[in-house]
């Protein structure tokens, strides 16, 4: 039951690497920056996911990583997770992970 969702903060898009990974299937939506003309944490890149995902900002957890993306979204409503790759700090105000696979787990 959950609903998958690309955004990322690239001027072009990376859509067609997630399917030549075999990825692409998994995402109910892609977004990239240079869409829309706008960089996270910029609002309209949440509410722009937001709407494609036509859920409200409540039912939505952001995997970022990023601390700027992470505030952004949750300025937004949105819940989110840290990703802290390479020894990176977690940032104090937002819950962390130090790997994607971790994920699983905090479901």
């Amino acid at each position: 039951g959950l609903l998958l969702g690309a955004l990322t903060g690239r001027l072009h898009s990376s859509e067609a690497l997630l399917a030549r990974l075999g990825l692409r299937r998994y995402f109910s939506f892609y977004l990239y920056a240079g869409e829309l003309g706008v960089f996270k944490p910029d609002p309209r890149m949440y509410q722009e996911a937001l709407r494609r995902s036509r859920l409200p900002a409540a039912e939505v957890l952001l995997v970022g990583d990023r601390a700027s993306d992470v505030r952004g979204a949750r300025s937004m409503g949105l819940a989110s997770l840290l990703i802290c790759r390479e020894g990176a700090p977690p940032a104090a105000d937002a819950p962390s992970l130090s790997d994607l696979r971790e994920l699983l787990d905090w479901f």
